[in-house]
């Protein structure tokens, strides 16, 4: 359903095609801060909308989207690793030179095969099994120097990776994050699964209550 591989934030543009009484019209317009309206305007009684294209874009910076498919972990780290470098490198190399080479925002799905992750705020005595009975079921482990505590990811689970410079979009690291919950709380809506955030913690929970 996307038909470019750049996600762009804050406004896009969505080409529909509205399908009444054996009729195909297509329609196209900007959803910025107006997205409520723009849903309001959709034809009602009965219509189909067919999403055709989604070309997403900020007036400022794009998002690179990049579907990585079935990878393992290691080597999806590696890749977040060398992009965030190229990014501080990037900047780096500005502030010395007084030049203005733009940075790359990047938003990475993947697939991992399995893997435990051990963050570090966490405990390997949460681990309920041993590094070799992982290994004979064929799932990595590895120790991370991200927060949280053990994580399982697997095929059939869809992971997200932003790598931003928030210097483009807005440096509050707290709004930041509670954005990243919304996103996720609206997507599950779409699918009619019901999410929350719970007060005092960081993160996107089900059965809260």
């Amino acid at each position: 359903f996307l038909s470019s591989d750049e996600f762009l934030l804050r406004a896009f543009q969505i080409e529909i095609v509205f399908h009444k009484d054996n009729h195909a019209k297509s329609i196209a317009w900007l959803w910025g801060g107006i997205c409520d309206d723009a849903v309001n305007n959709l034809p009602q009684n009965g219509s189909v909308v067919e999403i055709k294209s989604i070309f997403v874009y900020d007036m400022k910076r794009a998002v690179q989207f990049r579907d990585l498919g079935v990878l393992d972990y290691q080597t999806v780290w590696d890749l977040q690793h060398d992009l965030f470098q190229q990014t501080i490198d990037t900047k780096i190399q500005n502030r010395r030179n007084q030049t203005k080479t733009p940075t790359t925002n990047y938003f990475l799905l993947v697939e991992h095969n399995p893997v435990i992750t051990l963050g570090k705020s966490g405990s390997a005595n949460h681990l309920l099994t041993s590094k070799a009975e992982l290994e004979a079921k064929g799932i990595s482990f590895f120790k991370i120097d991200r927060g949280g505590d053990i994580t399982y990811h697997g095929p059939g689970q869809i992971v997200g990776y932003p790598i931003l410079d928030l210097d483009h979009f807005f440096t509050d690291i707290h709004k930041y994050l509670r954005l990243l919950e919304q996103v996720i709380i609206d997507t599950l809506a779409d699918f009619e699964i019901i999410a929350t955030r719970s007060q005092g913690e960081t993160g996107v929970w089900l059965d809260v209550n």
